[in-house]
């Protein structure tokens, strides 16, 4: 199992696609490149709802 990698984020339009550039990062970093087009468009999906729904940011 690769060693896990964590981040965190503000809650800012531009921080969904740093999520998205740190997944496809670690992916291929744990030697899985070709699952990084699915799990970036998840990421990309799962941030911007935390962004419109889990902040208090317009």
């Amino acid at each position: 199992m690769p060693d896990p990698k964590q981040s965190s984020f503000d809650p800012q339009p531009e921080s969904t696609g740093l999520a998205r550039a740190f997944a496809v990062t670690t992916l291929t970093s744990w030697g899985l490149p070709s699952s990084a087009e699915d799990i970036r468009l998840c990421v990309s999906e799962l941030a911007a709802n935390a962004l419109i729904h889990g902040s208090d940011t317009p």
